[in-house]
């Protein structure tokens, strides 16, 4: 099983859709990047998380809409960023990243953003950069804030 309590988890394809995909464990309390062994046993959960969220999470928006948002009332999230370069056939191909926006280290997530450039290979636009930030303001906020945030706001 995944701990998004302890830790912030990337995933993408690989740009020369040939290669095997990338999944990165990223600790919320130190903020260390791990690569993950394509014979890991949690890899099965964490597309599970991924596919649920983008079915029946409530999309969460931030403005500018750069990143998108889907979030469970649990505080379970997923994130997309679309980064500039695209695969070898010329398609974008977005990083995923699960996260819980109620880890009491949650503060660390959009640190996990900013390093993708650096572990994944991909580029961020300006518009990503601006969502992150836009992300980094609205998860600082106090787990109330947060909740009622995505209570109020969150969208099915």
């Amino acid at each position: 099983m995944i701990d998004l309590a302890k830790y912030t988890y990337l995933f993408a394809q690989a740009l020369d859709n040939e290669s095997d995909p990338e999944y990165w464990q990223v600790s919320n309390k130190s903020g260390s990047f791990k690569r993950m062994a394509l014979s890991d046993s949690r890899l099965p959960a964490i597309r599970t998380y991924i596919d649920n969220l983008t079915a029946t999470g409530r999309s969460w928006r931030l403005n500018p809409p750069a990143i998108e948002c889907h979030i469970y009332c649990t505080g379970a999230g997923l994130i997309t960023i679309r980064p500039s370069n695209h695969d070898i056939d010329g398609r974008i191909s977005p990083v995923l990243i699960l996260f819980c926006a109620f880890s009491p280290n949650r503060r660390t997530i959009p640190s996990s953003l900013r390093s993708i450039p650096q572990i994944m290979n991909r580029h961020l636009t300006q518009k990503s950069k601006a969502g992150i930030d836009t992300f980094q303001k609205t998860i600082e906020r106090p787990r109330l804030i947060l909740f009622l945030k995505l209570i109020f706001l969150g969208r099915k």
